[in-house]
């Protein structure tokens, strides 16, 4: 456990329904992220301890801002409220008991996300706190170990098949691209790409089904699913063959509206607590074959 009366020290060590969505023409992939103080970009672990998913657990659920652990650190007659930000004229020993008493909430956290195994919260909580801010980076397999980057990677690639692939995409010009192909002429490059929004915040069921580790670490978040591939037709075959690029990329920060928020960002602004981004990338080679029949082009397969 840290020491509550110094700065922080570091201690880093089912595929869904598609729904339309308007999106624009293909281009660089370019995934924005602010790191300062008024960034709003995430809600970093699907917001602390106060949202669907913890009302089904009686211990989590039982925790809120007004709530403080006895402690001889807070020697006020009153214990600071935290779910408000200090007022500006608050004294320095005052502000002194705030923090202390956010850590101790913080602290608490902590705990309870090791107490019930939830490994990634735990660590991101601990890496906000440390004031390292450095990214995190995940592996394919550490990214896949989400249910939710799992079902968002199988959403958008049954989008290519049963979309972009028959020249049914929201983007014209990879349709047109695969509608004037003919037999025997040269391959076609053609991109495309989906975006699916994933986990707490898109809808309850998705909340729920995220699970606690990723809502309480990650929160709501977004893959963008790219693919690049030649496209050339024999007869009334046309074959395919390409890359999908999966990127998987967002910030971990508080909003102040979220339970726990205002604690958070106030430790960020005197203890030195920091945002920090996570993300993941990695490629996967498909090709294939659809079947264009006088303009009509059958399910692909794809492998």
């Amino acid at each position: 456990m840290r020491s509550l009366k110094t700065q922080l020290q570091p201690t880093l060590k089912k595929p869904m329904k598609a729904e339309p969505a308007d999106r624009p023409e293909p281009g660089s992939v370019q995934i924005a992220m602010d790191t300062n103080d008024d960034a709003v970009t995430n809600d970093a672990s699907g917001g602390l301890l106060g949202k669907p998913v913890i009302k089904s657990d009686p211990e989590l659920s039982r925790f809120s801002d007004a709530q403080i652990p006895n402690t001889p650190e807070i020697t006020a007659s009153k214990t600071p409220d935290i779910s408000v930000a200090p007022p500006k004229s608050t004294s320095e020993q005052g502000m002194k008991q705030y923090l202390d008493a956010a850590e101790i909430r913080f602290d608490r956290y902590e705990d309870i996300f090791a107490k019930y195994k939830l490994t990634q919260a735990t660590r991101f909580l601990k890496h906000f706190r440390s004031g390292s801010g450095a990214e995190v980076r995940f592996t394919f397999k550490e990214a896949l170990n989400f249910e939710p980057i799992r079902s968002a990677e199988a959403r958008n690639r049954g989008l290519f098949e049963t979309r972009t692939f028959r020249a049914q995409s929201g983007n014209k010009k990879a349709n047109r691209a695969l509608e004037k192909l003919v037999d025997g002429g040269k391959p076609e490059t053609i991109e495309d790409w989906y975006d699916y929004d994933q986990g707490p915040g898109r809808s309850l069921m998705t909340a729920i089904s995220s699970g606690s580790d990723f809502y309480f670490s990650v929160g709501r978040t977004k893959i963008r699913t790219t693919v690049k591939f030649d496209a050339w037709r024999v007869g009334d075959v046309i074959h395919i063959e390409g890359v999908a690029t999966n990127v998987w990329g967002d910030i971990y920060n508080f909003d102040p509206l979220q339970p726990g928020g205002v604690a958070a960002r106030t430790l960020q602004k005197y203890r030195g607590a920091k945002p920090f981004k996570f993300s993941a990338t990695w490629k996967q080679k498909f090709r294939g074959t659809v079947r264009n029949s006088n303009g009509v082009f059958n399910v692909p397969k794809i492998e």
